[in-house]
């Protein structure tokens, strides 16, 4: 197959499921559901592309190989999510999510687990492996105590409310503070679990695959 326009689209509407449009923009779609996979030369990225159907959990989705040498295969799915104000999409940001295979086999989540049991004949790829899951701990480190710290100061905000209510007598300033301090730090742990350790889990992760 030919073509000058592949759009991949993995975002789920409710007048349409995962799709594909080839050959031009808003030409016709073609459901996933149509589709094992597509391979063949994009003349307007001057490259050639292979486009496979991947399970996650009781989804499928699209999955494009970005990476390919005589050992494995790495296949990449970018996702799109939005914040939505009244109805308004706002601050769009994209995630990627990985995947390989080695050989013939199966496809596979690019997790520390998987890596860890397929990669273990190369020392380099271990070392790179072991930079990333670094950043995995220090990922799930930042979530849980951002979680905690919400909570936490959610819970004495609304005690420091109540007794103040009862009380009709505003306490010492520094009790309000606390709570709203302790919400905030709490907050700002998603963000860099996900904009930088994630990223960088990722990283070297891939490094570690290309290694191989």
């Amino acid at each position: 197959m030919e073509t000058n326009y592949i759009e991949i689209n993995n975002n789920v509407t409710i007048s349409r499921g995962e799709h594909i449009v080839l050959h031009k923009p808003k030409g016709s779609a073609i459901p996933i559901s149509a589709i094992e996979h597509i391979e063949g030369f994009d003349s307007k990225l001057n490259k050639e592309r292979y486009i496979k159907v991947v399970k996650t959990g009781t989804r499928e989705i699209f999955s494009e190989r970005s990476f390919q040498s005589k050992e494995l295969s790495i296949f990449q799915t970018r996702v799109y999510y939005s914040h939505y104000n009244w109805g308004i999409s706002q601050n769009t940001y994209s995630d990627d999510w990985y995947r390989y295979s080695i050989g013939d086999n199966q496809i596979k989540k690019a997790n520390y687990l998987n890596l860890k049991r397929d990669l273990k004949k190369s020392q380099e790829s271990m070392q790179f492996l072991k930079r990333g899951n670094e950043y995995r701990i220090l990922e799930l480190g930042l979530m849980a105590a951002g979680t905690l710290m919400l909570t936490g100061g959610i819970v004495k905000s609304i005690q420091n409310s109540s007794e103040n209510s009862e009380n009709s007598i505003p306490s010492e300033g520094t009790s309000f503070e606390a709570p709203h301090w302790t919400v905030f730090t709490g907050a700002i742990c998603f963000p860099i679990a996900h904009f930088y350790a994630r990223k960088r889990k990722k990283d070297y992760f891939i490094k570690a695959l290309k290694s191989y």
